[in-house]
């Protein structure tokens, strides 16, 4: 017997639907074969859950939901960052090496971090493996293997999420690791397509799975998203696949992605600069804990800095503050983006260490929250 998940809306709740609510990925997109391009598509609705799921769910999700807030690391071989832009995000091959990778993810106080989510009283952190460039701050002897490269070349030796999370662990704080729905920007083999190196990802991510197990709470899946309307097709089932791989490792851990078929939570990703009035006013659990169409934890991901890592303030700590707290008093949970990188000699170095004036505004929505 399939069921449905009732919300109230609230009183208060400006004129929006709840798709509205969802930022970025307000609904699950859907590829449309008449143009050729993505669009949401309104019509896609869930019916996954049987009572038995859903039950199963609701106890998966619940320390999520009672985490109330947690912050989040872009840990990446950023590009030059001076600017504050999404800029930041490019990568040169010319800014990085094999050696300087190493001795920078080496180089991070993993105690300092989690002492600093501690203080903060957030229920988790996350970071990234990797994303939009080559470099992985994990060993993965899978991916040396498939792509032939050396141990170091590209993922490092330490294992930086596992030495986090064993931090993190001792003072009750969970992990959640950002993993992309393909491989990076690794090269492609010769002997393989585009195609068939998303079956190597699958054997990479399959290793990172085992290898974290019960230590990883929540994988974030970047990109993962429905794009095909047949069943039949490839495509429509490697986010199904790439779902069952990564809970091989650990079955009842959580997973987000814009694919709201197969998500634990709405990705949130936050509208973007310079809509911050829209998203505070729009983005909240208008419709209670559920989302009303997808039957999942309301959830936002909203960056404070000027963009995704960046280290400044530009949100008026007292709007924050209210935007979070009414998140989380109407059932919804937030993740905070926060400064991820230094300049070092002219030079922009990924770190773990939040700004000062940041971690003011986190505490003062800690004490807001308590």
């Amino acid at each position: 017997m399939l069921i449905s998940v009732n919300n109230k809306s609230i009183d208060n709740a400006p004129d929006i639907t709840a798709a509205d609510t969802r930022g970025w990925f307000p609904w699950n997109p859907k590829y449309n074969i008449s143009n050729g391009r993505m669009i949401p598509d309104k019509t896609t609705r869930p019916e996954r859950w049987l009572w038995e799921d859903r039950n199963n769910y609701e106890k998966r999700v619940e320390w999520f939901h009672k985490a109330r807030y947690g912050i989040f690391y872009h840990f990446l071989a950023y590009g030059d960052r001076t600017l504050h832009s999404k800029n930041g995000f490019t990568f040169s091959e010319s800014d990085w090496s094999s050696d300087r990778w190493n001795q920078i993810v080496e180089s991070i106080d993993v105690e300092k971090t989690a002492e600093q989510a501690e203080e903060l009283g957030v229920g988790y952190v996350g970071i990234t493996i990797g994303q939009n460039h080559r470099y992985a701050c994990a060993p993965n002897p899978v991916i040396d293997s498939l792509w032939g490269l050396k141990p170091g070349q590209y993922n490092s030796y330490r294992d930086l999420p596992m030495d986090l999370g064993r931090a993190l662990a001792k003072r009750g704080i969970s992990l959640m690791i950002y993993v992309a729905n393909s491989k990076h920007k690794l090269p492609v083999p010769d002997e393989y397509n585009e195609e068939e190196c998303n079956e190597l990802w699958l054997e990479a991510l399959q290793w990172y799975s085992e290898h974290y197990r019960d230590l990883c709470k929540c994988w974030w899946v970047d990109g993962l998203q429905a794009v095909s309307p047949d069943p039949r097709g490839e495509l429509y089932e490697y986010p199904i696949r790439l779902v069952k791989t990564l809970r091989s490792g650990n079955p009842n851990t959580l997973l987000s992605c814009y694919h709201y078929h197969l998500s634990d939570f709405i990705h949130g990703h936050c509208i973007g600069a310079g809509k911050w009035e829209k998203q505070r006013i729009n983005c909240k659990p208008y419709f209670g804990r559920w989302d009303p169409d997808f039957n999942i934890q309301w959830h936002a991901f909203q960056y404070i800095g000027s963009y995704w890592g960046d280290t400044d303030t530009p949100l008026k700590t007292n709007e924050l503050v209210e935007y979070a707290t009414d998140i989380v008093r109407q059932g919804g949970v937030i993740t905070f983006d926060v400064g991820s990188f230094k300049i070092i000699n002219g030079k922009t170095e990924p770190c773990l260490e939040i700004p000062e004036a940041q971690m003011n505004q986190i505490r003062t929505v800690r004490d807001a929250l308590t």
